[in-house]
């Protein structure tokens, strides 16, 4: 199984969670008039073909403020804000932070490779299960990471061999 459907059954494991009042569609049941807006709006530079799932959040689901999930990233618009996004390959670590008594109430603390944070605060998404999804990507990077290493590892131990114990 590649990259993209490992990250796609993932969202689908967590998905109706992650919705707390607004609809959250995965790959194939999009509106195309809602992806349009979308684009448009706050993913320009979005590769159709990797949508993984979109979760609008605008109260007459026209698609233009949103969380547009990637096997690559996040492209995302919260109300009154820029548009931004959120590649997976940065995030270091999650953190779920309690703040009230609803789920959409807490926050995400993402802390980046780079030293920075990003904290996703719309109230419009139940943060326990986002946070789970991100600990589950992450560990599957570490796990895909780490087999590279070890792949690469061992690729230059056999330089080292003899030519005759090669093979």
């Amino acid at each position: 199984m590649g990259q993209y459907e490992e990250r796609l059954k993932l969202l689908e494991k967590y998905y109706t969670g992650i919705q707390s009042s607004y609809g959250f569609e995965m790959k194939g049941n999009i509106a195309a008039r809602k992806m349009e807006n979308a684009i448009k709006k706050f993913a320009p530079d979005l590769d159709r073909e990797s949508v993984l799932g979109f979760y609008d959040t605008t109260v007459t689901g026209n698609g233009k403020n949103g969380y547009i999930f990637t096997d690559t990233m996040v492209y995302y618009l919260e109300i009154l804000d820029t548009p931004r996004k959120l590649r997976y390959e940065d995030i270091e670590d999650v953190e779920l932070i309690d703040m009230g008594k609803k789920d959409g109430d807490n926050k995400l603390r993402f802390q980046m490779r780079d030293g920075s944070e990003v904290i996703w605060t719309n109230c419009g998404l139940n943060k326990t299960p986002l946070y789970h999804f991100f600990k589950d990507l992450l560990d599957c990077g570490d796990a895909a990471s780490a087999g590279t290493k070890e792949q690469v590892s061992h690729e230059e131990s056999r330089k080292y061999e003899e030519p005759w114990q090669a093979g």
